[in-house]
């Protein structure tokens, strides 16, 4: 579960979240979720980062909705079984930020 605080809140407290936003539902989301666009110097090196991100995924049982194109990727996290945010989304995300390479 969220804490107390609201998504918008948390999200501004989490400084290593600073590039995540929370939107709203759309056609491809149900519900409100953590999106992040990320964009790499090539094909591979945003594969390297989806293979690494979907390695952190697996181990904590919870998968992104993403997206990629060439050197872009896309990514939406909430808790599906929930049907919005959860601790998970959280955590996962600030994996996610983890991995991002430093430019």
């Amino acid at each position: 579960m969220l804490s107390s605080l609201s998504p918008q809140a948390r999200l501004a407290q989490e400084p290593a979240l600073a590039h995540w936003e929370l939107r709203p539902p759309n056609a491809s989301t149900p519900c409100y979720h953590l999106h992040r666009e990320l964009v790499f110097s090539d094909f591979n090196a945003a594969l390297a980062y989806m293979v690494a991100a979907g390695g952190l995924a697996e181990k904590q049982a919870h998968h992104p909705n993403w997206a990629n194109v060439y050197n872009r990727l896309s990514i939406s996290l909430y808790t599906h079984e929930a049907q919005g945010l959860t601790e998970k989304d959280w955590a996962l995300a600030l994996a996610f930020e983890a991995l991002v390479p430093v430019v």
